[in-house]
């Protein structure tokens, strides 16, 4: 063999190690993309996922104390959205709502984002520990949403 020869067959090794080397790093890329593509796709659902909660409002209630035997029941929205035509029913006939003070400020037209309303509530010594009282209210995502509250004293 002439020194040509060795010459020729290392440039054919260099050659099939640079197509090897180059096959591998196609397939890494190709991996690199289909996870970048993933990794888009993610994110794209994560923001649609956001802005339809940007667009809902949550409307809850908890029971307070105001001093040493006044206890108020305060209705208010924690959602990022303005509640409409807010309205709260109570289940409970005897029960430390009167009717007369939930129809005086309900249903409402519209409740902004951190809005509250407080309503009086009459304990006294034979009035039950809880009473489950129904809000219903519109938002942007949806129309007659609904939240069941067990209010405690």
């Amino acid at each position: 063999m002439q020194l040509s020869d060795f010459i020729s067959l290392f440039a054919l090794v260099v050659a099939a190690v640079a197509v090897f080397q180059t096959r591998k790093f196609n397939n890494s890329q190709m991996m690199l993309i289909a996870r970048q593509a993933d990794l888009t796709r993610m994110l794209a659902d994560k923001e649609r996922k956001g802005f339809a909660e940007s667009n809902e409002a949550y409307v809850s209630a908890n029971m307070y104390k105001t001093g040493k035997s006044n206890w108020k029941i305060r209705i208010y929205n924690k959602g990022p959205a303005v509640a409409k035509n807010v309205s709260v029913s109570s289940y409970s006939e005897n029960g430390f709502i009167q009717e007369s003070f939930l129809t005086e400020k309900f249903p409402m037209d519209k409740m902004e984002v951190g809005q509250s309303v407080d309503i009086h509530a009459f304990v006294v010594s034979g009035s039950k520990d809880k009473e489950t009282i129904e809000l219903t209210w519109d938002d942007q995502s949806k129309l007659k949403n609904k939240n069941q509250v067990e209010i405690t004293i």
